[in-house]
């Protein structure tokens, strides 16, 4: 089936004459077709900004990560990578995604709609955007915003599947005082849906992690690695906690990395 001409792409730019760098333009993910009527969706990847931070507990200002991963990802898209498309591998030889970029088969879906103040509306339209992406038969890339909006998500998916959770904390805290549209808690919900199998946890360090998320987590079924029990074991600590039949879902808090090379997120951790 022929593309769509909005999606058709060139081998190499279309205008050489222009250089394309990377502070020029306007920041769509990685210079890729912008497709904001998901109706019309034909990709194999769809980036979709999340951008609320209404459940962040401390430090706001998570609801910019989006424009902010737009911007830097023009660095990728620019000539500096060679007047062509895809990303060579010093080491293989090889260059990634060349096919993928060339066909318009990754595109920009824009971002979900925030209703402010109303969390709830808000996880209800993001999780109505990525069914919408996963009914197109493409692989949403979420980009928030707080880890809150995990939960919307991961309820979008209809079939079973497996979580890998890379985090500095658990986010399995209980339901204090009814809140359950936070950044503590979103694992705890996700764990609650019959889709999902398994849930493995990965980078857990912070001092301020609650010993009872902990028992409750382990006393769900769900693996545990902290950084030191990852570290330790590798790879294979992780991949000997999935099943290999099922699908996974990769969810990253990015204060898993240390606070020198995040030090915007909302709950920093060293």
């Amino acid at each position: 089936m022929s593309q769509p001409d909005y999606l058709q792409r060139p081998t190499k730019r279309s205008d050489p004459s222009r250089l394309d760098l990377a502070f020029t333009g306007i920041p769509v993910f990685m210079r890729s077709p912008l497709v904001q009527d998901l109706a019309n969706l034909d990709a194999d990847y769809a980036f979709i900004g999340f951008p609320t931070d209404e459940g962040s507990g401390w430090i706001p200002g998570a609801r910019f990560g989006p424009r902010a991963i737009r911007e830097m990802s023009l660095r990728f898209a620019s000539c500096n990578t060679g007047g062509r498309a895809g990303f060579w591998d010093i080491d293989s030889g090889e260059r990634l995604l060349e096919d993928e970029i060339n066909a318009g088969r990754i595109v920009d879906c824009g971002d979900v709609d925030i209703v402010y103040t109303r969390p709830d509306s808000t996880w209800d339209k993001g999780t109505e955007a990525i069914r919408r992406i996963l009914s197109a038969g493409a692989t949403p890339l979420v980009a928030g915003g707080d880890h809150a909006a995990t939960y919307s998500v991961a309820r979008a998916f209809e079939h079973d599947f497996q979580v890998v959770h890379f985090d500095a904390h658990l986010d399995y805290q209980s339901y204090s005082h009814g809140v359950q549209h936070a950044h503590g808690n979103p694992i705890r919900k996700v764990k609650e849906l019959s889709t999902v199998r398994s849930i493995t946890q990965v980078g857990i360090r912070s001092f301020r992690s609650s010993q009872e998320d902990y028992l409750d987590s382990i006393a769900d079924g769900n693996f545990v690695l902290s950084t030191r029990k990852a570290q330790e074991g590798g790879p294979s600590s992780i991949l000997d906690t999935l099943r290999p039949d099922l699908p996974v879902y990769v969810s990253v808090d990015l204060d898993v990395l240390d606070v020198s090379l995040a030090p915007g997120v909302s709950c920093p951790e060293r």
